[in-house]
């Protein structure tokens, strides 16, 4: 990928990243940096829109040799007005404006549904934190509305509208108040599925018994401290 990226002229790759408290994008900036630093290239964080406009719009010398986007599409874009820096993008979107790599997650979901559908729950919810993540176009959205589809079940997609862990949980309890409580629930990260847990357990809900709760995204070293005692599928 570096070598994809690069023409050697200053020796950094911009990485742009969504926050980096998250596990998620802590552990891709840390692997990435690692990489990077191997190839004996630097690293410059990026982490919002002025920032990366400063970036392309700036003349004279390239101030990077390139740059990797993980899942901040939106920063990502930026860089079609600036075709001689180039952009990989890291997403679970399939871009085409850019060179990209796709985290296929679908056959995680897949699992998930298939043991939901298994134990005959009824309503299969799928938790997301944005609208923009309850997309087809996203893997594992769009693979849970196929996977409802296939198995003539209707979906509910629960979109707490919010990346902050508490007001997730706000947000969810007033969904579960207003529309009561499926029986299974997917969630789009673990960190959401540890929310949906704690809100379930103060609702007088068990896990497994009454909800099956699936957490997709795979951070083993996510820090659960406050939630330990989550019995959760993780996938």
């Amino acid at each position: 990928m570096t070598r994809a990226l690069t023409q050697g002229r200053t020796g950094i790759i911009a990485v742009i990243s969504g926050p980096v408290n998250e596990p998620y994008y802590g552990t891709m900036i840390y692997l990435l940096e690692n990489h990077l630093a191997q190839q004996n290239y630097h690293s410059m964080l990026l982490r919002t829109l002025g920032e990366v406009k400063e970036l392309v719009n700036a003349t004279g010398n390239l101030a990077v040799d390139g740059a990797i986007a993980v899942d901040m599409l939106n920063l990502a874009n930026a860089f079609r007005s600036h075709p001689t820096i180039p952009c990989v993008s890291i997403s679970t979107f399939k871009q085409h404006f850019v060179d990209s790599i796709f985290v296929d997650l679908s056959a995680s979901v897949e699992e998930a549904i298939r043991l939901m559908l298994a134990e005959d729950r009824r309503r299969i919810a799928y938790l997301v934190t944005a609208e923009s993540m309850a997309l087809e176009t996203e893997v594992r959205a769009g693979t849970y509305l196929e996977a409802m589809r296939e198995a003539g079940r209707t979906p509910e997609i629960i979109n707490v509208a919010t990346d902050d862990l508490d007001v997730l949980e706000q947000n969810f309890v007033i969904y579960v108040e207003e529309n009561g409580c499926p029986d299974a629930r997917l969630c789009q990260n673990d960190e959401t599925a540890m929310c949906a847990f704690e809100v379930l357990r103060e609702l007088g809900y068990q896990v497994p018994a009454d909800v099956l709760l699936v957490g997709c995204d795979g951070q083993r070293h996510l820090n659960i401290s406050r939630r330990h005692s989550a019995p959760l599928s993780n996938r």
